[in-house]
């Protein structure tokens, strides 16, 4: 995903802002809090508050709020830090203040409550007016919301990389729908700020709050089409192996760009395609190519590793919150690929890191699958991820896991948001708010056994739910004669009679030759597989395609994520045959320009 013109142009001015931000922090003598302090916010109940900021060199500040107040000393450099004691739930709004000698500095309207992260890239992004909980698009509006909750504060970060670790953000910086970045805001119906923010977010806030009671607060720090190694701190992947390449490909980048360099490229591009447009246009092709754009510095490029992460979370870092929400993945399908499980692992533990708690709760949405058409298999690296996503939630404690595949679309964003965010309430409520009797998670295949020509898969199941098979997979309807099932969305496939309808599980022998299998569960978490041309199965893959047939839930409605048995590696064979087709077509863009050149 590329910059647009608007959104570079934004993107150079408030990048080149925040590269003199930590500076001017450090050497401000006027008293201020830190940027995401502001009017309308929400603190964390029940914790010790952090409140921090800059003043004057070792000048003494004193921090009120709820009729207490705490002091401490600034240090050299004018920064400081304190805590306020713990605080129950409280929806009515009161001042902040921060104060040292003659100066002040207050927020109004302060709630006390629970404050949930918000990251990502375009799935957590999207945004309400973008497409209402369904299947449509409004059309003439963008706003779908028609009441106000004062009860729900929201706030999106400006959306920033540096290659520098940041003290700050821009506050008021907006977007090309209306976004406004760095502010806190009441969530009002016809709110511009509101219907641009997260739509995934939202309905999480709202369901959180049917079942607490207290204020919520939201922090939006998602970016579409980012890489999990933008959301690690540089030291993070220095000590990640797999990372070494990226690492020394964007300090090569740094070292060799100047403003000079950067213009000599332009011109050579613009040249370039200004003969390629003429070319288009002799051949009168459809579309005429994309006019090249100045690169900008590459510290401050959206793809800089760590470059996240130093824009958007270390100025949040000492913010005391709930949790963090997380969907990510879909950009590592394309690009970073092979070493995508050891960096997304790597957000997990730098976020950890960066707010000072080992065990905060982090919920992983897996990412969903896309495309044109429902198929029962496909080796893919959509899958891939999905699994890397599955083993990080298994190797990472106090992480909650969504399964959004059943939720496949032929675009790349799933279109219901209100499910998903569901799925990760019930994960909150039971490890969060320590609710007995609420389940969460997905079932996970814990044994396999080979019996009269049938694998049977034993479950660990939240909750010891029992399991499910539904004759009609998630995605699909009952056709209005009860005989077939039909795509909700009406995409490429017609209806499918019922008793053919996929199960979602394939099968192979030592051939490692998947074919469809028929599978039935045998006792409460035991689920049998076969397929009588695989007398002697030893593996079983589930939902394994870019958009698969789902049918294996919990009693609950809990659904079963794309899994498999085996250990056989798919991922090499696909990452060699793309690097081919590169080659392939860099090879041929070569002698393209090379004929340009030469006027041929």
């Amino acid at each position: 995903m590329k910059h647009s013109s608007f959104a570079r142009f934004a993107l150079l001015f408030w990048a080149a802002v925040l590269l003199v931000v930590p500076a001017f922090r450090a050497s401000a003598a006027d008293l201020r809090l830190a940027d995401v302090f502001d009017d309308h916010m929400v603190l964390q109940r029940n914790q010790p508050v952090k409140v921090w900021g800059w003043a004057g060199a070792n000048e003494a500040v004193t921090v009120s709020f709820a009729g207490k107040s705490q002091s401490t000393t600034a240090a050299a450099d004018g920064r400081w830090m304190l805590e306020l004691p713990p605080m129950p739930a409280n929806a009515n709004g009161r001042a902040l203040t921060a104060s040292s000698g003659s100066a002040q500095s207050a927020i109004q309207d302060v709630l006390v409550g629970d404050v949930w992260l918000l990251g990502g890239q375009s799935n957590m992004q999207m945004p309400l007016w973008w497409r209402h909980d369904g299947m449509e698009k409004l059309e003439g509006t963008r706003l779908s919301l028609h009441t106000d909750h004062d009860w729900l504060r929201i706030m999106t970060v400006p959306q920033l990389a540096n290659r520098e670790p940041q003290e700050g953000f821009p506050k008021d910086g907006t977007g090309p729908n209306g976004e406004v970045y760095g502010r806190w805001f009441v969530s009002q119906a016809k709110h511009p700020a509101i219907s641009t923010f997260s739509s995934l977010g939202y309905y999480i806030g709202v369901k959180l709050h049917e079942q607490v009671g207290v204020p919520i607060g939201l922090v939006d720090t998602s970016w579409g089409g980012t890489l999990a190694s933008l959301w690690c701190s540089r030291e993070q992947l220095e000590h990640t192996p797999e990372a070494a390449d990226v690492l020394a490909e964007w300090d090569r980048k740094v070292a060799e760009w100047t403003p000079e360099k950067a213009q000599q490229q332009y011109q050579a591009d613009l040249a370039d395609w200004e003969k390629r447009v003429q070319a288009a246009q002799a051949a009168k092709a459809p579309r005429m190519p994309k006019k090249p754009e100045l690169g900008i510095d590459p510290r401050l490029e959206k793809y800089h590793p760590a470059g996240c992460f130093n824009a958007m979370i270390l100025p949040i870092r000492h913010l005391t919150i709930s949790g963090a929400m997380f969907f990510q993945g879909e950009n590592n399908v394309f690009d970073q690929t092979r070493i995508f499980e050891t960096t997304f692992r790597g957000v997990v533990d730098t976020w950890r890191d960066a707010f000072g708690r080992q065990d905060l709760p982090f919920c992983i949405f897996q990412i969903a699958g896309w495309g044109g058409k429902y198929k029962e298999f496909g080796e893919n690296k959509i899958v891939h991820i999905q699994e890397a996503q599955k083993k990080v939630h298994l190797s990472r404690q106090h992480t909650g896991f969504v399964v959004t595949a059943d939720h496949t679309h032929k675009d790349i964003h799933p279109l219901r948001k209100k499910p998903l965010a569901e799925r990760a309430v019930r994960w909150a409520l039971a490890e969060v708010y320590g609710r007995k009797n609420v389940t969460w998670g997905d079932p996970t295949v814990t044994a396999t056994e080979r019996k009269d020509g049938k694998l049977l898969l034993r479950f660990q199941t939240p909750g010891g739910e029992k399991l499910t098979i539904h004759p009609v997979p998630t995605g699909f309807a009952l056709s209005a004669d009860g005989k077939s099932a039909v795509p909700e969305a009406q995409a490429a496939n017609g209806a499918i009679p019922l008793a053919d309808v996929p199960t979602g599980f394939v099968i192979a022998g030592k051939d490692r030759k998947f074919v469809p299998a028929r599978a039935e569960v045998i006792d409460a978490t035991t689920v049998a597989v076969w397929a009588e041309s695989v007398p002697e199965p030893v593996a079983v893959r589930y939902g394994w395609s870019p958009r698969g047939f789902f049918t294996l839930h919990t009693e609950s409605g809990l659904p079963a994520g794309p899994f498999r048995t085996d250990d056989w590696d798919f991922l090499t064979d696909i990452l060699e045959q793309e690097a081919k087709a590169r080659a392939a077509k860099l090879r041929k863009r070569a002698a393209e320009a090379k004929a340009r050149a030469e006027g041929k």
